[in-house]
């Protein structure tokens, strides 16, 4: 397996101290390392081996390898080099799950869950399209109600167009572009606890 740091991962100034990171995950740098880390970071822009990053911090810097690695590792500032950030439908939220865990880890959970939002109003139907952006596997969508001119000025998702269409049919066409996302859609209104 190859590795390379992460997009994210800068060189910053937090409060007086020099850190390398970005968000939450970031690790400081002392002084007296800094010039350790710069050279570390421009290795790291091409994918390299464990071992490889070894011997390369052995040879060329004062930092210990198996800390330095563990430290990179543990803030998710080096990544696999299978993760194309450029090019992939995915490549953004990749980021920014990447900050938190590892990026594949957390796509394939997501895919993995279904979700129900009832009410595609000013708030159910933003949730539904950031939900199949972030490649929810299986999203259901439940509304009885149709596009009125007043949804169009505040609910971004509909246009002129579809007034008086269901709004279901409506964000299921805006959806049909999230290929990750499988749609159920339910014109239907919910009338009993039962239904859930």
């Amino acid at each position: 397996m190859r590795y390379k740091l992460a997009p994210y991962a800068k060189i910053n100034n937090l409060d007086g101290k020099t850190v390398l990171g970005a968000a939450r995950n970031y690790i400081i740098i002392q002084n007296n390392y800094y010039k350790d880390y710069l050279a570390l970071i421009g290795f790291l822009l091409q994918a390299k081996t464990i071992e490889e990053i070894i011997e390369f911090l052995l040879k060329n810097t004062t930092l210990q390898p198996k800390q330095t690695i563990e430290k990179l590792f543990d803030k998710n500032l080096i990544t696999k080099d299978n993760i194309d950030f450029e090019n992939d439908f995915q490549s953004r939220n990749w980021l920014f799950y990447q900050l938190y865990a590892d990026p594949i880890e957390v796509y394939t959970q997501l895919k993995n869950k279904h979700v129900g939002v009832i009410g595609l109003g000013g708030l159910g139907s933003h949730i539904s399209k950031m939900l199949a952006q972030a490649g929810v596997g299986t999203l259901t969508i439940v509304d009885d109600d149709k596009v009125c001119i007043s949804n169009v000025a505040r609910q971004f998702i509909f246009t002129k167009q579809d007034v008086g269409k269901p709004k279901v049919e409506c964000l299921s066409k805006n959806l049909s572009d999230f290929e990750d996302t499988k749609l159920q859609v339910l014109n239907k209104k919910i009338t009993s606890r039962l239904f859930l």
